[in-house]
């Protein structure tokens, strides 16, 4: 289809027909949206919920990731057992599972995101699963600098389907339910939020920002303990 020519106005029941055509005969977003004229392949995403048309199943496949393209990263990152508790042990408590909405790419992406004011178990944790070591902390709010160490794509799927043995209750679950979401590469087409992949419905315990309800509960002590000061004072 080419994108000179007359074109149907939007809203009109030509255009929808004219719409349909471009989507199942492209392989992607971007590729629908270079077809119609439009810049920004968020344009074919506004249109097709305005329109109700669903997303075609080929644009969630990855013909062209190829595995020779992964074959500098094992397929097994974390052979031992004794590893593999301590990684889960650490995932249980300090862990983040996420989701990471890349736009360049309109992909979404599994992210493990560990952070803590002692450095040498992030260091402990980057070498098990083959990543550089942190150099310096990072700001981390009214808290002190925090040592990080976040993993994401086919690593962080990798080492979920290694460790998710070893987790329990709802950190388990997160991590079965990730494993299910995602493809074998750790991402999936498309913009998925953290409530798209796990619904607070389904997984109470997961809060919007880490440790929010720690710093209210801070703040509020300090604030309390200002008042029960000046009432003293009095």
């Amino acid at each position: 289809m080419s994108t000179k020519g007359w074109k149907p106005p939007f809203g009109s029941p030509e255009f929808r027909t004219y719409l349909e055509i471009a989507i199942n005969s492209s392989k992607s977003r971007r590729e629908a949206a270079r077809k119609l004229g439009y810049k920004d392949p968020k344009t074919i995403t506004y249109h097709m919920g305005r329109m109700g048309i669903d997303r075609p199943t080929e644009w969630d496949r990855r013909p062209w990731v190829s595995p020779a393209r992964w074959k500098w990263l094992p397929e097994v990152l974390i052979p031992g057992t004794t590893e593999r508790n301590w990684v889960a042990g650490l995932t249980q408590g300090e862990t983040c599972i996420q989701s990471k909405y890349v736009n360049r790419t309109d992909t979404t992406y599994l992210v493990l995101d560990t952070s803590m004011a002692d450095s040498q178990p992030i260091f402990r944790l980057a070498d098990y699963v083959g990543l550089r070591r942190s150099t310096k902390p990072v700001k981390n709010h009214h808290w002190k600098p925090a040592w990080r160490v976040e993993i994401s794509g086919l690593r962080a799927f990798r080492v979920l389907k290694e460790i998710t043995p070893y987790l329990v209750g709802e950190k388990k679950r997160e991590a079965e339910r990730a494993i299910e979401f995602f493809d074998p590469f750790g991402n999936r087409r498309g913009c998925h939020r953290n409530s798209d992949v796990w619904p607070t419905i389904d997984f109470p315990s997961r809060t919007k920002r880490r440790g929010s309800n720690m710093n209210h509960s801070q703040d509020r002590a300090r604030r309390d303990k200002g008042e029960s000061k000046d009432k003293g004072d009095r």
